[in-house]
């Protein structure tokens, strides 16, 4: 599972650089890896070496690519896998994992809850949720 998730840190710096050469004529983040015990943090790095920041988690167990909540924290959803067709980069833009919505728009993951009514399990979509009264809180 290392290697895949290196080879995917070095997709990720060609999507990076491609999108840098492009937009500022400049070479971009270089992007390393750092393995911990469950996750893999993809770091970038500025050219210049002045700043680092998290571009996205991989989980080590499934190849699962969560967004970054923080240097240490992982954002509760998977954006996509390592594993897919697309080997991630459908979940990917230069800046890191896509936001939550924007992949269930693309297709890339299709999340699903359970609505519990009486003994009866019913699958329902969570975009069907998120309402004008459910997203005020109501």
């Amino acid at each position: 599972m290392q290697d895949d998730i290196i080879q995917f840190a070095a997709r990720c710096q060609r999507l990076t650089a491609d999108y840098y050469a492009r937009t500022y004529d400049d070479a971009g983040p270089v992007m390393t890896v750092q393995f911990g015990k469950k996750f893999a943090r993809i770091v970038r790095t500025d050219a210049n070496g002045s700043g680092r920041s998290v571009h996205c988690f991989v989980d080590m167990t499934n190849g699962d690519i969560r967004k970054a909540s923080g240097w240490k924290a992982v954002a509760k959803h998977a954006r996509g896998n390592i594993n897919d067709d697309s080997q991630g980069m459908d979940a990917m833009t230069p800046y890191g994992a896509v936001y939550f919505k924007a992949a269930v728009k693309q297709g890339v993951i299709r999340v699903e809850h359970k609505s519990i009514q009486g003994n009866n399990v019913e699958r329902v979509p969570v975009l069907r949720q998120f309402g004008p009264d459910l997203s005020r809180g109501r």
